[in-house]
């Protein structure tokens, strides 16, 4: 059994990975860099991980998984189904900061080589998938959502914002960037099988975010 003081030392090391991420790109991060950030020896952070790949894979998932906790939150929420829907895609959609999707677009350019990432980004992937579909599912029950396939339908929302997080991490918070994701918005929206006035909300509360 791990005792709590390794449990610690064990996050502490994650967290340093991550402060590398913003330094050197999750490509260019080196567990020598880590280890030189906390003060220890590189054996102690192979004495954690087995590889540099697996600490990287690991630093990726505790760096993100605290937004899928937050999409999850969100499902489970009693709120009516169109207020979770558009909470969920404030969420999952970028902002003009565009943090978050930074480390994102950093890990798919990086899973290329790596394996353990490659697989990490898959597994959190089809997670936000199932999160979102759940979302749907329950709309579609509530008679809030008209979709044939809903399945489709996420692969495609999260296609759109994805796209368009991509776009947002080049470009910024540009007058360009700002009509592209009032756009990617519209998609998003057309593709829920809304009525008029849930349509108008819920575009309304994408453009706002955006």
């Amino acid at each position: 059994m791990v005792s709590n003081r390794t449990q610690v030392r064990r996050e502490e090391i994650l967290e340093a990975a991550i402060e590398q991420f913003t330094v050197r790109g999750i490509a260019g991060i080196r567990a020598a860099d880590v280890a030189k950030s906390l003060g220890v020896s590189n054996g102690l952070i192979f004495y954690h991980f087995e590889s540099k790949d697996q600490l990287i894979a690991e630093a990726f998932a505790f760096v993100v998984d605290h937004g899928l906790q937050a999409l999850r939150a969100i499902v489970k929420d009693d709120q009516p189904v169109l207020g979770r829907m558009g909470r969920a895609l404030s969420l999952y959609g970028p902002d003009d900061e565009v943090t978050g999707w930074r480390i994102w677009v950093d890990g798919w350019s990086a899973a290329q080589r790596n394996d353990a990432l490659r697989e990490t980004i898959v597994r959190l992937n089809d997670s936000w998938e199932d999160a979102f579909l759940e979302l749907v599912l329950d709309g579609i029950k509530a008679g809030v959502f008209r979709i044939a396939d809903p399945e489709a339908a996420v692969v495609g929302i999260i296609g759109i914002l994805d796209g368009a997080a991509v776009q947002a991490v080049v470009r910024g918070g540009s007058d360009r960037m700002r009509r592209l994701r009032r756009a990617a918005a519209r998609a998003v929206v057309d593709s829920l099988g809304l009525n008029d006035a849930d349509r108008a909300a819920l575009m309304e509360s994408m453009v706002q975010a955006a």
